[in-house]
């Protein structure tokens, strides 16, 4: 297509003096072909600097501007200077008074119906066009001013001419560089967060994964110390845990769940805890939501924040408490877990280590980054101890 254009161009060009002309204007092709070295010196300065001298010295080093600059003033003061030795001295201006020469030149006017005074004629008319009206030579050793600078002016111009539009071309394909380099930076992007979101899912799986096992040797470690002392009451404890297993197994592999499944786990849960508990422990729940408007959760975020309680919060010697409230609207779900603090020995408990809140604060991230808070701590008496999760819809 560049090339196209190219083509068009010159062609209209080169051919611009037989086209713009009177239509009953027989065509001068003596003048035409002496006039010719103009257009050619304006071709050959225009790819010379469209090929060579813009690539090579302006757009690679901006020390050579200079360098760029000079070269093209003294290329277009010498091909002026030699335009017009051409035109006036190798090529002087047909004498009218030779018509008879004149007639193989100027096709159309070889017989036919046309006589030699209407040769002279015309060629009189075009030599006082030229500011030559006699057809005489100028004077020898004398260069018209005006034609060598307007010859001059011209091969600037086609130098310009040249320079803005290698400037444009490279700015389009810079352009066209641009985007396709935005165009891979998007792609790699998507490509990035599809892994980022590949590997949050895994990860997450893997933290559901681990939790099943950390809750089931909580479960079985409270069932086991009830099984020296109290059969009937490890009987119901398994009861109650295959109903936890059950949610666990078949409910919480997805990566939402309703919140009135995942509170009857924690209920589950509960019950299954005051099973073993004595009268010194007092458990109080209160569990406010709409269940019709089926409220979704991330699973088994809340569950450890109750084990922890239940863990922590229970003496088998002292009064002691534990107090669980959760709330939930249309906007937020939260829990709030209250118990008496009787932090355990690490060199005496060895059934979680504290793997559940650690897990707790990555789902979070994983489900809820951005959108939830959770405040937990001792209270300054060191009696209490509260965990409060609130999660944002």
């Amino acid at each position: 297509m560049e090339v196209l254009v190219h083509v068009i161009a010159w062609c209209y060009f080169f051919l611009s003096p037989l086209l713009f002309r009177h239509s009953n204007e027989v065509p001068d092709w003596a003048n035409f072909f002496r006039y010719i070295v103009i257009p050619l010196g304006t071709f050959f300065v225009f790819y010379l600097n469209y090929f060579v001298l813009v690539p090579k010295l302006l757009l690679v080093d901006k020390r050579k501007i200079k360098m760029f600059i000079v070269c093209n003033l003294l290329m277009a003061l010498v091909m002026a200077f030699g335009f017009e030795m051409f035109i006036h001295f190798i090529m002087p201006p047909i004498d009218p008074n030779s018509a008879g020469d004149a007639m193989d030149l100027l096709p159309g006017m070889e017989g036919g119906g046309h006589g030699r005074g209407e040769v002279n004629n015309h060629i009189a008319k075009r030599m006082h066009r030229m500011g030559h009206p006699h057809g005489h030579h100028p004077p020898k050793g004398i260069l018209p001013l005006y034609g060598f600078v307007r010859n001059s002016v011209t091969m600037l111009g086609f130098a310009i001419a040249a320079v803005c539009i290698r400037l444009s071309l490279r700015w389009h394909q810079s352009e066209l560089a641009f985007q396709k380099s935005e165009a891979a930076r998007a792609e790699i992007e998507a490509a990035h967060q599809k892994s980022e979101a590949a590997r949050a899912d895994a990860e997450l799986k893997v933290l559901q994964h681990q939790v099943s096992p950390h809750f089931l040797l909580n479960c079985l470690n409270n069932i086991y110390s009830l099984i020296s002392f109290d059969t009937k009451q490890a009987q119901n404890s398994l009861v109650e845990l295959s109903r936890i297993l059950r949610y666990q197994l078949y409910e919480s592999n997805s990566k939402q769940v309703l919140l009135s499944k995942e509170i009857e786990f924690l209920q589950n849960y509960i019950s299954l805890m005051r099973i073993r508990l004595s009268d010194n422990t007092e458990v109080t729940t209160d569990f406010s939501y709409d269940e019709s408007k089926h409220l979704l959760i991330a699973p088994n975020i809340l569950i450890s924040l109750v084990e922890n309680a239940f863990k922590h919060g229970v003496s088998p010697t002292d009064k002691s408490f534990v107090r669980i409230v959760l709330n939930a609207d249309d906007n937020q779900i939260s829990l709030c877990c209250e118990n008496s603090n009787y932090p355990k020995n690490p060199n005496v408990d060895k059934s979680g280590g504290g793997l559940g809140l650690q897990q707790v604060a990555q789902m979070l991230e994983l489900n809820y980054k951005g959108k939830y808070e959770w405040k937990r701590g001792v209270s300054e008496d060191g009696n209490v101890y509260t965990s409060n999760i609130i999660i944002t819809l």
